[in-house]
C-alpha cells in the first residue's frame, strides 16, 4: 500500500507537470476565417486553395500562406508576426502516419509510411487525406526527380566521389525494394505501376519526424489515466494517509499509468506526412520548432518567423548534411554548415572533413600531413568533374540532376578549401 501510495502521489505530479507543459504548447483560439488568413507572394495555384479549404474545415489554423518566390521556388509564407508565433498548425487526423498493417509489412519506419501513402494514393476520391494527395507534386516534379536515391550509375559518376555514389546506390537499393515489394502485377495499367516509386520518393522528401501524439495514443492514454483516477475512488480523502487507500478500485489507475508512460518513453521512430507544414523549405540555421499540441490535438510549427519565406530545419538539432539532403530530399544546401566530406587517408582510414577546418579522424596516427596531402587530391578529384564532362545531357530530368551534381561538389570542394587554408 505504501508503494501505492507513492505511485499515485508521482502519478499526480507527472500529469499535471504534463498538462501545464501541453498548456504552453497549446495555440490560440481558432477563431480566424480565409478572409483573415494573408497571402505573401503569389498564392499556389490549382489544388493549394482545396487544401487550404479541407484544413480549414477540420478546424486547422493557417495563418500563412502556401506560395512562389521570385525564383518560382513554392514554400510556405508569412505576412508578419502571429499570436504566440504560429505559423501554422494542423489537426492530427489531417497528417498521414503508417497504419498498423503496414508497419507489420515493413520493418523501415520510411517503408510503412510509404506503403501507407500509397493505400491512400489507390483509394482515390474514397480516401479522408484526397484534397492533400492532389497537392502532391506529380512524379515528374523537379522536387522528386533530383532525389539523389533515383540516379542512375552514369549520372552518379557526376559527384566525382566513390563514397558518396556508393551511399546513393544504397538508397537506390531500398527504393527498389520497396517498389518491388508493392508492385500490383494484376494491373497492367501504367500509372499505377509508377505509384509505388512516387509514394516513396513522397516519403523521402517529405516526411517529418515527430512528436505527432502516437497517432492519437498519447492523447488517449492521458485522458483514459485521468478517468481512472477520477473515477476510482477519491484521492483526496487520502492525501493525509495513502496507505489507507482501497487496493481494488486503483487496478484500472495502474494500468491506464503503465499504458501512459508506455506509450509517453516509447522510442518508436514516428514519421508523418504533413499537409501545408511540409511546405516549408529548409534551412539549417532555422529557430523554428515542429511540436504537438496535445489540448487541440494538432501539430504546431511555430517560432519568431516574420514577413517573408518560412524555413524549417529538417534535421532539427543533429543537423543534416548534404549528402542526406540531396539523396533523400533531392536538393543541396548552399553553405550548409553541418556539411560533411569522407575522404579516405592512408588507405581505408576515413576521414571527415566537416565546415570551418574541422576534422574528425577514426585514427590518431594519421599525421597533419597526410589530411592535408589527401584533402588536395580529393579537391582535384572534385574540381576535375566540372572539366570531365564532354557532353552536357539535354533530357530535362538529366539535366536537373547534372545541376544538383554541381551544386554539390561546389559544397564538398568549400569544405576542403576551409581545410587546405587552414593548415597551409
Amino acid at each position: 500500500q505504501l508503494v501505492l501510495g507513492l505511485t499515485v502521489r508521482a502519478m499526480t505530479v507527472f500529469v499535471a507537470a504534463y498538462l501545464i507543459s501541453a498548456s504552453l504548447l497549446a495555440a490560440e483560439p481558432v477563431a480566424r476565417s480565409a478572409r483573415d488568413c494573408p497571402v505573401a507572394g503569389q498564392e499556389a495555384r490549382s489544388s493549394l486553395p482545396v487544401l487550404a479549404r479541407d484544413l480549414r474545415s477540420k478546424n486547422a489554423f493557417l495563418p500563412s500562406a502556401i506560395g512562389f518566390d521570385s525564383d518560382g521556388l513554392r514554400g510556405l509564407q508569412t505576412s508578419g508576426q502571429t499570436k504566440g508565433n504560429i505559423i501554422c498548425r494542423v489537426p492530427r487526423g489531417s497528417i498521414i502516419v503508417a497504419n498498423g498493417h503496414a508497419k507489420e509489412m515493413n520493418k523501415r519506419p520510411i517503408d510503412a509510411l510509404s506503403a501507407t501513402l500509397l493505400e491512400e494514393v489507390r483509394l482515390g476520391q474514397q480516401s479522408g487525406h484526397i484534397a492533400y494527395i492532389q497537392s502532391l507534386p506529380e512524379p515528374n516534379d523537379p522536387s522528386l526527380t533530383n532525389i539523389g536515391g533515383v540516379w542512375d550509375d552514369e549520372q552518379l559518376e557526376w559527384l566525382c566521389h566513390p563514397p558518396a555514389a556508393e551511399k546513393f546506390r544504397k538508397l537506390r537499393s531500398l527504393r527498389d525494394a520497396f517498389i518491388e515489394r508493392n508492385d500490383n502485377q494484376d494491373d497492367n495499367n501504367e500509372d499505377d505501376r509508377c505509384r509505388p516509386g512516387w509514394a516513396y520518393d513522397l516519403s523521402s522528401s517529405r516526411a517529418l519526424e515527430g512528436p505527432f501524439g502516437r497517432n492519437g495514443a498519447v492523447r488517449s492514454t492521458l485522458l483514459g489515466t485521468l478517468a481512472s483516477f477520477l473515477a476510482a475512488f477519491s484521492p483526496l480523502l487520502y492525501l493525509q494517509d495513502l496507505s489507507k487507500m482501497p487496493f481494488e478500485p486503483s487496478i484500472p489507475l495502474i494500468l491506464s499509468v503503465v499504458a501512459l508512460v508506455s506509450t509517453l518513453t516509447s522510442d518508436e521512430v514516428e514519421l508523418g506526412m504533413l499537409p501545408w507544414i511540409d511546405v516549408a523549405n529548409h534551412k539549417s540555421t532555422s529557430s523554428l520548432h515542429l511540436g504537438y499540441d496535445l489540448l487541440r490535438d494538432g501539430i504546431v510549427l511555430k517560432g519568431g518567423a516574420g514577413s517573408g519565406n518560412v524555413e524549417f530545419d529538417y534535421g532539427g538539432r543533429n543537423g543534416i548534411s548534404n549528402d542526406k539532403l540531396l539523396g533523400e530530399f533531392g536538393f543541396v544546401e548552399v553553405d550548409n554548415p553541418n556539411d560533411i566530406l569522407e575522404v579516405a587517408v592512408a588507405g581505408a582510414i576515413v576521414v571527415n572533413f566537416g565546415r570551418y577546418g574541422v576534422v574528425n579522424k577514426s585514427a590518431a596516427e594519421i599525421s597533419d600531413d597526410e589530411i592535408l596531402e589527401s584533402a588536395r587530391k580529393a579537391r582535384c578529384a572534385l574540381v576535375a568533374g566540372f572539366s570531365s564532362q564532354t557532353s552536357v545531357p539535354t533530357d530535362p530530368i538529366a539535366v536537373g540532376r547534372f545541376k544538383m551534381a554541381s551544386q554539390w561538389r561546389n559544397e564538398k570542394i568549400r569544405l576542403l578549401d576551409e581545410y587546405i587554408h587552414l593548415h597551409s
